[in-house]
C-alpha cells in the first residue's frame, strides 16, 4: 500500500534487497526500519542509506533475551538428560540501568512522551549511527557489532510515571510491557 511503514526483523532473505529499494525510492515505502538484512553479515550501504533506521540484527538482543536462549537450552538438555529442571537465572540478572522514568507530558504529543520514554530505556538511534559507520568493511562491522553489542533491557524491567497525561497512553506503556509507576 503507498505510503507505507516497512519493518523487517525476521530475516533477511525474506526480503529482496532489489524490490525493498526500489519501493523506498519511488516514495511507495514512506518509511523503512530493518534490522535483518538479505546477505548478512555483507549488507548492502545503499540499502542502508535509504532506510530510515538499519540495526545490526540485535533485535534478539536484549539482555533477558540472550537468558531465555541459555534457559531454553538448559531445559532441553534436563528433557534430553531425564532429569527435573532447578536452575533459574533469576538471582543472576543484574538491576536494570534504567529502573523508573518519571515524565511530564504537558502539552507533548503521545508520540512525543512515547519517544522520550523509550529512548531512555533503548536508543535504536544509537544502532543505527553505530552500523552507518563509515568503513571498507562492512562485513567485519556487522559482527563486531553483534558480538561486541552494550547490554540492552527489555521495557518490562522499567517502571514509568507519567504526569499528565490519558489513560490511553497510559495504556499504550502498559502495552509496551512498562510496568505502570
Amino acid at each position: 500500500k503507498p505510503g507505507s511503514i516497512f519493518m523487517n526483523a525476521a530475516r533477511g532473505a525474506v526480503v529482496n534487497s532489489d524490490d525493498l529499494l526500489a519501493a523506498i525510492k519511488s516514495g511507495h515505502i514512506a518509511h523503512t526500519v530493518l534490522d535483518t538484512w538479505e546477505g548478512e553479515p555483507a549488507f548492502r550501504r545503499d540499502l542502508l542509506q535509504a532506510v530510515d533506521i538499519g540495526t545490526p540484527h540485535i533485535a534478539g538482543h536484549s539482555f533477558e533475551g540472550k537468558v531465555a536462549g541459555t534457559v531454553m537450552v538448559y531445559q532441553d538438555a534436563c528433557r534430553f538428560l531425564g532429569i527435573e529442571p532447578t536452575w533459574t537465572p533469576d538471582a543472576l540478572l543484574p538491576p536494570p540501568l534504567v529502573p523508573h522514568v518519571t515524565i511530564t507530558a504537558g502539552d507533548k504529543t503521545d508520540e512525543k512522551v512515547l519517544w522520550e520514554v523509550v529512548k531512555r530505556v533503548y536508543d535504536i538511534e544509537s544502532d543505527d549511527a553505530r552500523l552507518r559507520a563509515e568503513t571498507d568493511d562492512r562485513t567485519a562491522l556487522f559482527d563486531n557489532l553483534r558480538k561486541n553489542y552494550p547490554i540492552r533491557r527489555e521495557f518490562r524491567f522499567t517502571s514509568v510515571t507519567i504526569k499528565n497525561t490519558s489513560t490511553q497512553l497510559q495504556n499504550t506503556f502498559e502495552r509496551l510491557g512498562f510496568r505502570k509507576g
